[in-house]
């Protein structure tokens, strides 16, 4: 199977090379002739790079050389062009050179010779005499070279040397390690970290390598477990290497040790017999290279080839003789000698689970698995599995986790490592309370980064959550999104659903709140998703869970305020704790304007029971609304604390209780300063709010703010559809709902329900303040 192909994955990192061909083809479509040799090592994507030239807007010939015909006179010709010529080689060189000019006429053409190496002398001169010879039409020729130690009778192509370098040239390079990542996330999503990392590693930057490697995954290497540092080597099928039985052992040593020394490899391979007379056999071969005194294998395939093909007594010699004859390596030698286990053997099983404690979770779960397996006792072997189990879930490996402490017997176990994490993280908690969210978010990134560098997986989307919540303190309603996404794709692979409720909540209020598509996870109606079916916060009992179905109710009814839909807000019930302060001006709010006064006293003395335990200015700053809207144009001015959204819709409220009190010279301030701020978070719904306010003050200073004059945001903000803008726009002009209907076709009442919809989204009640606002006349 050809790991080249296919024009996705392999074109990662090739922005240079992709833009030189791309020049080339523009050059032929004006009528230029190019010729040009892609080099590179056996899969490190020639194909995929002619399968993207392909695509160009011009007639393309495709075609490939084979090893078997590398030396049958004019093969090459006929697999390319179809076609039958002659010993004379002017005369087929001028037929091909016809035929080609033909195709190429007005639009040019481009030739396109894959495994190069392996077309014949005459093909070649026959392919450059006529890329020569076309006049008044551009033709392109492009050679895809792979590098191999098998050469055919000859190195030449044409009167150009091909492997030497006679014609223009570009050469494939390896790949960065983000670029090989990328690919390996093209094949397989969501790979455990250590396993995604483990095989960028091996493949060393070849695309063909990696897509090798990615195939050959077991379902327990997708889940998370590495058997060995060496699992995915042992898993692939490959042919063995073409040497003795000898080479293949000193060759299975190197594959261990990935880059070697010479007097690190060869007293190692002494221990199984091996000479240096066997190492310049695969130099010989072509599957290493010695540089100086350094031996490495001139592939990754080479590599992966002479491991995975090596009989598991070989490797297991292997692994042995590097535990017993080589030092630079300590980190791994507990790993080589269980490696070579191929019994149960305490003293092996000890030392790494020992190493463990030094290790990341990931790692540290595959150690103590590994250990268990060789654990001779029965109720050490289930301890040693009760620790990997708890190592495994800090991972983020729940399923994984689960199958261990089943295995075990034992109950749960915690993994010390993550202690400090939850330390850390009720700290932050506390510091996110009290409204310190700029220390409080430098913490967390730090914990985060912490759980990064111990592989504590499981513990990232809860400390990501933290950090989203920091953002929004802070107004940085984008970052937060970014980093409850990043919180969602962790819970994703670790299984954790209540994480995914939690973190798809804190998505939810950022869409509404900034009036943005709320993502994934909510029905239309702000429902869970998946009608009938469990919500995701019920997925565990327990605080846990509460809290996730609280976060969504606090984030269903602010999309609801910002929509002005008082009264489903009141439908929603309001959360305890914490989550009550933030939700229950919303609810005051609603109340207030529906009329059900009692109400929202009720709400607010709630609201100022929880607040009174927080003792936060950001915490005050709610209740004082609260209690704004309810005193209502009698209000004292709200304090400018806490965070940047809780002022602004304090200043909001104010402006519009000073508005109705017919005050519209002292609400104007208000409402700038909220509308100004509002824009600079992004909260467009609220916005257009604080902008109908100003509008209905009459104050030039909102079509400023807006920086237009047509009402174009204002709108656009609220989210009217065309049938509620052109309701709206008759409306302001001053038309009634029945003339309103005869001049658009609809009954009074169809009119009517629009006229309500739209005057919730304005953020007016009136048709004096719809008269204010700016509407657009292009619809």
């Amino acid at each position: 199977m050809s790991c080249e192909r296919g024009s996705g994955p392999m074109l990662h990192g090739r922005e240079r090379e992709l833009a030189r061909l791309s020049g080339l083809a523009a050059d032929v479509r004006a009528g230029g002739r190019e010729v040009l040799t892609l080099r590179g090592e056996p899969g490190i994507g020639l194909s995929a790079l002619l399968d993207r030239v392909a695509l160009e807007r011009m007639p393309v010939i495709r075609g490939r050389g084979v090893r078997q015909e590398a030396n049958l006179e004019l093969a090459g010709l006929h697999r390319i062009l179809g076609i039958e010529a002659g010993a004379d080689r002017l005369r087929t060189g001028t037929r091909v050179a016809a035929l080609l000019a033909e195709r190429a006429r007005d639009t040019g053409l481009l030739v396109l010779v894959d495994d190069a190496q392996w077309i014949d002398d005459s093909t070649a001169d026959a392919l450059l005499f006529a890329a020569r010879r076309t006049v008044g039409a551009g033709v392109g020729l492009i050679f895809a070279v792979a590098d191999t130690p098998v050469r055919p009778r000859r190195d030449r192509l044409g009167s150009s040397t091909v492997l030497g370098g006679g014609l223009p040239r570009m050469r494939l390079g390896r790949l960065g390690e983000a670029e090989a990542g990328r690919i390996v996330d093209d094949h397989v999503a969501e790979l455990p970290p250590r396993v995604r990392a483990h095989l960028v590693e091996i493949a060393g930057g070849n695309p063909g390598a990696l897509v090798a490697l990615t195939l050959a995954l077991t379902a327990e290497q997708r889940a998370g477990r590495l058997v060995s540092p060496w699992a995915p080597l042992e898993s692939i099928a490959v042919s063995p290497p073409p040497v003795s039985a000898g080479t293949r052992a000193v060759l299975a040593i190197l594959a261990v040790l990935g880059t070697a020394d010479l007097t690190e490899i060869m007293p190692v391979a002494a221990r199984i017999g091996g000479s240096m007379a066997n190492l310049a056999e695969a130099e010989r071969a072509a599957l290493v290279t010695v540089t100086g005194t350094t031996v490495a294998f001139g592939h990754p395939l080479a590599r992966i080839a002479a491991y995975a093909a090596a009989p598991l007594a070989v490797r297991a010699a292997a692994h042995l003789a590097v535990a017993e004859g080589s030092d630079s390596r300590k980190d791994t030698l507990g790993w080589h000698r269980a490696t070579a286990a191929l019994a149960p053997e305490e003293a092996t099983a000890a030392v790494l689970a020992i190493s463990a404690g030094d290790l990341g979770a990931e790692e540290a779960a595959d150690a103590l698995q590994r250990a268990a397996e060789l654990t001779p006792d029965p109720d050490r072997r289930a301890v040693r599995l009760g620790l990997a189990a708890a190592a495994a879930r800090e991972a983020g490996q729940r399923t994984r986790a689960g199958a261990l402490v089943y295995e075990s017997h034992l109950p749960a176990m915690a993994w010390p490592a993550a202690r400090a994490v939850v330390e850390g993280l009720e700290e932050v908690r506390l510091r996110v309370l009290a409204g310190q969210c700029v220390p409080a978010r430098a913490q967390a990134e730090r914990l985060a980064r912490d759980c990064r560098r111990g592989e504590l997986y499981g513990r990232l989307p809860e400390v990501l959550e933290v950090i989203a919540a920091c953002h929004i303190g802070a107004g940085r309603y984008r970052d937060a999104d970014t980093c409850a996404r990043e919180g969602l794709s962790w819970a994703a692979r670790s299984g954790d659903g209540v994480g995914a409720a939690r973190l798809s909540a804190v998505r939810a209020w950022v869409a509404a709140v900034t009036g943005g598509e709320v993502p994934p996870g909510t029905g239309e109606d702000g429902s869970s998703p998946g009608a009938g079916a469990a919500a995701p916060w019920e997925e565990d009992e327990g605080s846990f869970g509460a809290e996730a179905a609280a976060l969504w109710e606090w984030a269903r009814a602010a999309g609801y305020a910002a929509s002005g839909e008082w009264e489903r807000v009141l439908e929603r019930p309001l959360p305890d704790g914490v989550l009550a302060v933030l939700a229950a001006p919303d609810h005051v709010d609603a109340a207030v304007r529906l009329g059900d006064r009692a109400g929202a006293i009720a709400v607010s003395l709630r609201l100022e029971k929880a607040a009174t335990l927080i003792g936060a200015p950001w915490a005050d700053t709610l209740v004082t609304r609260s209690r704004m809207l309810i005193a209502g144009g009698s209000a004292e001015p709200p304090p400018r604390e806490g965070h940047p959204f809780d002022r602004s819709r304090a200043a909001l409220s104010y402006g519009e209780l000073l508005r109705k009190a017919r005050r519209r010279g002292e609400a104007r301030p208000w409402l700038t300063e909220a509308l100004e701020c509002f824009e600079r978070l992004g909260a467009a719904p609220w916005a257009a709010r604080a902008a109908a306010e100003l509008a209905a003050c009459g104050s030039p200073a909102s079509t400023a703010a807006r920086g237009t004059g047509s009402g174009d945001d204002v709108v656009a903000r609220a989210g009217l559809t065309p049938q509620e803008l052109r309701i709206v726009r008759l409306a302001a002009r001053g038309a009634v709902n029945r003339e309103i209907a005869v001049t658009l076709a609809l009954s009074p009442r169809t009119v009517g329900f629009h006229l309500y919809r739209a005057f919730r989204k304005l953020g007016v009640s009136t048709r004096v303040e719809l008269a204010g606002l700016i509407l657009p006349d292009h619809l």
